[in-house]
Parts: structure tokens; C-alpha cells; sequence
């Protein structure tokens, strides 16, 4: 059998329409891969930063997968609010299975301070280091 894994949930863990974001979270579960923690407050000076410092997790060295997980399962996924703001644009949790695919939605519009939502892999796709 073989395994999804969460190898960098972070990555997938998105405030919809990021020129809109009127809030920021950060993953606390799962854990995110190592050097993915960053912890609260700001996180890229300058103001507003470069095109090449959004750039800077996508070409982040791969860490050892922090959890498993088998197709089908249901996952939780849970954050915690850093900077609140009154506006709620939504989270999305998403995946890929391989290099080169672009990441799926498996939920959308998550109101932000509900602080967790429950989702379900697909049961027909496995991966050895799926990214959620």
C-alpha cells in the first residue's frame, strides 16, 4: 500500500485571493516539514517583498515527510490566526501528487477563524510524496 504524504502541508494551505488577504495564519496541524515553522509576525522585509522572495519557499530544499497518510483517510487541519483582520477571504486546502501537477482544491472558502476543517484524500491517488 502506499502512502500520501504530508510532506509539506503548508504549501497548501492558502488565504484565497492572496491580492485581497485581509488575514494570515499559520499551520500548527499537522505540523508543517522543518524550516516551514516560521512562526508569528513578519515574514519578509521589505515591504511588500520582491517577486523573488515569493518565490523562496517553492525552491525549498525537500524534508523528511512529517506525517502519513493513506488514500481515502480524512485529515484534519488546523491554524492559528497571526495577524486578525475583519475581512474573511477563506482558506483552501490543496494537493498534488507528482512534480510538474498543479495543485487540487479539496476545500474551498474556509471561514478563517473557524481554525480547522476536516478533509477527505481522494480514495484513487496515491503518492509517494504527495504535498498538501
Amino acid at each position: 500500500m502506499k502512502w500520501v504524504h504530508a510532506a509539506a502541508l503548508f504549501a497548501g494551505i492558502f488565504l484565497v485571493a492572496p491580492q485581497a488577504v485581509d488575514g494570515h495564519a499559520i499551520l500548527t496541524e499537522p505540523p508543517p516539514r522543518r524550516g516551514q515553522a516560521v512562526g508569528r509576525g513578519l515574514k519578509f522585509s521589505p515591504r511588500p517583498p520582491t517577486p523573488a522572495q515569493l518565490r523562496t519557499c517553492m525552491r525549498a530544499p525537500a524534508n523528511a515527510p512529517v506525517r502519513a497518510y493513506t488514500a481515502g483517510q480524512n485529515v484534519t487541519i488546523k491554524w492559528d490566526i497571526t495577524t486578525p483582520h475583519p475581512s474573511n477571504p477563506g482558506v483552501t486546502v490543496s494537493i498534488k501528487y507528482r512534480r510538474g501537477q498543479k495543485f487540487r482544491p479539496l476545500v474551498t472558502g474556509v471561514n478563517i477563524f473557524r481554525r480547522s476543517v476536516t478533509v477527505s484524500l481522494p480514495a484513487n491517488e496515491t503518492s509517494e510524496h504527495a504535498i498538501m
